[in-house]
C-alpha cells in the first residue's frame, strides 16, 4: 500500500556558521620501515587448499563479538546509561514515509539485487558467529567486492554471479586465526590510482595493529601486496608503555596517502586514550615497497572518519596536498558541534615525511542528540541465543556509535556525513533517528577553518528506528543514503531489521525511505539481550 504522503521536509538549515580557531595536533614519525609480507592472488586463494581448510565446516559454533566496541567512558553501545535515556529528545512528527521496494508506479525507484555474503560464511570460516556483522563494499568496472567480518567475496555487479569462492581474510593476510584476531574490515577502490584496498585490525596478546592489502593492478581478482604493521602507540601517554588497542578503524585516502584512523584504548588500564590518525604513503604500498608512516595524536575526538572523494571529485592540492576528516563531538555529550580535521603537505610523505601537519577545528551546529544511540526496539521475537540467556521479551538492536561511522563523502569541495542519535518518538518509545551535515572546509595560511553549510534530520514515523547511515554521492553532492530500519511491529514494512535507501538531492531528500531488503526476523545476537552475553560481558 502506498503511503499517503511521500514528501520529506528538511529540518533545520544553519548557514555560514564558522569554526573556532584551529589547533595543531602532535605527530610522531614511525620509522619502522614496514615491508610487504608478500603477494597473494585472489583467484588462486579462492580455490587454494589453505582457503578450503579455513572454510571447512565447524564442529561447534560459538557466538562472540570480536572485539567489543566501547564508548570513551568504557561502557558498551548496547547498554546506554539511564541518564542518557532520560535525556533523549522527543522526535515526534515524521518527515519521511516508509515504502516497500518495487510497488510500481511512475517516479518510484526500482530495485533488483542478489545475495551477497551472509553470516553463515563467517560461521564456516571462523568456527563462530561474529557480532556485529561489520560490512564493507566497493564497486568498479562491474565487479563488486564485499567483506562481512572476516570473509571476502567478489561478484558480478549486474547478474550477482559469484566470481570467486568466499575467501577467509586470515588466508589473505597470511595469519594464523588461532593466534591473530581480525576485526572491522573495509574495502575501497581508488579511482585515481585504480587500486583496491583492504584494511582490517589485527591483534593478539603482543601485537596491536593493522592488516593491509593493495592490488597490484586495477584487477580485483589478481595479485595483492600484503602488509602487517603495528599501531606504534607505546609512546603515547596513557597507553602504559605498550601499544594501545586500535579500536573501530576507519579508512580513506587522497592523492598521496592512505589514512587509517582508530580509537586507542589502553591494554593496561582499559581506558580510552585518544583517537589516532595514521598516514601511509600510497606510492610505496602500491609498489609493494617498504615504507615509513606517521601517527597523529588527537585526544579531543572519538571516531575520526577520513573522507573519500565522490566519483570525479578532485583531490585537494591546497598546502601541497591535503586530506579532510570529520568527528562528532556529541559522543562526549555535546550535541551542538562537530570537528573538522585536515592533514597537509601529503605530497611530501615520501620525500619529507616530517613536514606533514594536522589541524583540527570545531564547527557550531544545531542540536543533534545527547551523545549516544539507544537500542532500537524490534518485534517481539525471541530466538535461540536470547532464549539461552533467559530472555522472554523482545531483544533490541544495538544502534552503534553516535558517530560518523560510515565514510565521510567529499563532493564539490564540501564534506557530507551522517550519524544516528538517540531520541523518543511521539509515543515515548526509545529509537534512533539520523542527523546529516554538509560542511565546507577551508585551509588558509594560518590553519584550518570550516563552515556549516546545511544540517538536517531524517525522522521516520512513530514506532520506527533508523541506524547505521551511509552516504553514496555524486560530484554534485546528490545520491543516496542507506540505513537500517526497524519497527516495534512485525506487521509493517521494515518491521524486522531491514535495509532501506532514500534519494538525496544534496540539499534535501526526495521521495520516501524505500525498504530495498526486508528482514525476516529480529536480530538475535549480542545486541541487547539481558544478562551476560556477547556485547555485554
Amino acid at each position: 500500500m502506498r503511503p499517503s504522503s511521500s514528501i520529506i521536509v528538511l529540518i533545520g538549515i544553519w548557514a555560514s556558521v564558522s569554526a573556532s580557531a584551529n589547533t595543531t595536533l602532535s605527530r610522531e614519525v614511525l620509522a619502522s620501515d614496514v615491508a610487504s609480507s608478500g603477494e597473494v592472488s585472489m583467484t588462486a586463494l579462492s580455490t587454494s587448499e589453505a582457503n578450503r581448510q579455513a572454510l571447512q565446516s565447524p564442529q561447534s559454533i560459538a557466538e562472540i563479538e570480536q572485539p567489543q566496541h566501547r564508548l570513551p567512558h568504557g561502557g558498551l553501545t548496547s547498554t546506554p546509561s539511564q541518564q542518557v535515556v532520560n535525556a533523549l529528545p522527543r522526535m515526534a512528527g515524521a518527515n519521511i514515509a516508509i515504502q516497500s521496494a518495487n510497488p510500481g508506479g511512475a517516479g518510484v525507484l526500482q530495485f533488483s539485487g542478489f545475495g551477497g555474503i551472509h553470516e553463515g560464511d563467517n560461521v564456516v570460516a571462523n568456527l563462530s558467529e561474529l557480532e556485529p556483522p561489520d560490512q564493507g563494499m566497493a564497486v568498479n568496472n562491474n565487479i563488486v567486492a564485499e567483506i562481512t567480518n572476516n570473509v571476502l567475496r567478489f561478484f558480478d555487479a549486474t547478474s550477482g554471479a559469484p566470481l570467486t569462492q568466499a575467501i577467509a581474510l586470515s588466508v589473505i593476510f597470511g595469519v594464523n586465526p588461532n593466534i591473530y584476531g581480525l576485526s572491522d574490515p573495509q574495502v575501497f577502490f581508488d579511482n585515481s590510482s585504480k587500486r583496491w584496498y583492504l584494511t582490517e585490525v589485527a591483534y593478539n596478546a603482543t601485537f596491536n595493529g593493522f592488516a593491509l592489502a593493495v592490488s597490484k593492478t586495477s584487477d580485483p581478482l589478481g595479485a595483492y601486496y600484503v602488509y602487517l604493521f603495528d599501531a606504534s602507540s607505546s609512546s603515547v601517554a596513557g597507553c602504559g608503555g605498550v601499544d594501545c588497542f586500535p579500536d573501530y578503524p576507519k579508512g580513506g585516502y587522497n592523492a598521496d596517502a592512505e589514512f587509517i584512523t582508530a580509537d586507542l584504548f589502553s591494554n593496561v588500564s582499559g581506558n580510552f586514550v585518544e583517537s589516532a590518525i595514521f598516514a601511509i604513503p600510497k606510492a610505496k604500498i602500491e609498489a609493494g615497497k617498504s615504507f615509513n608512516y606517521v601517527r597523529f595524536d588527537d585526544p579531543n575526538d572519538f571516531v575520526v572518519s577520513p573522507s573519500v572523494p565522490a566519483p570525479g571529485e578532485p583531490f585537494s592540492t591546497t598546502d601541497n596536498g591535503s586530506e579532510f576528516f570529520m568527528s562528532a563531538a556529541a559522543i562526549f555529550g555535546s550535541g551542538n558541534v562537530v570537528s573538522v580535521l585536515a592533514v597537509t603537505h601529503t605530497k611530501n610523505i615520501v620525500s619529507n615525511i616530517s613536514s606533514l601537519q594536522m589541524f583540527s577545528t570545531t564547527v557550531p551546529t544545531g542540536y543533534y542528540g545527547g551523545g549516544n544511540t539507544v537500542p532500537s526496539t524490534e518485534p517481539n521475537v525471541v530466538g535461540p541465543y536470547c532464549a539461552s540467556v533467559g530472555t522472554t521479551s523482545a531483544p533490541s538492536l544495538d544502534g552503534g556509535y553516535s558517530a560518523f561511522g560510515a565514510t565521510v563523502q567529499k563532493a564539490g569541495g564540501n564534506l557530507y556525513a551522517a550519524l544516528a542519535f538517540g531520541a523518543k518518538d511521539g509515543n515515548g518509545l526509545n529509537r534512533d533517528v539520523i542527523g546529516w551535515f554538509e560542511v565546507q572546509p577551508d585551509l588558509t595560511p594560518t590553519g584550518l577553518t570550516a563552515t556549516l553549510v546545511r544540517q538536517g534530520k531524517l525522522v521516520p514515523p512513530d514506532g520506527y528506528s533508523l541506524s547505521y547511515p551511509a552516504l553514496g554521492l555524486t560530484l554534485a553532492g546528490s545520491g543516496m543514503m542507506g540505513v537500517t530500519v526497524t519497527n516495534v511491529s512485525a506487521n509493517v514494512t521494515g518491521g524486522y531489521p531491514s535495509a532501506a535507501v532514500v534519494q538525496f538531492t544534496g540539499t534535501n531528500f526526495s521521495g520516501p525511505l524505500i525498504v530495498s531488503g526486508s528482514g525476516f526476523t529480529s536480530d538475535d545476537g549480542f545486541s541487547g539481550c539481558p544478562g551476560v552475553g556477547p556485547g555485554q560481558v
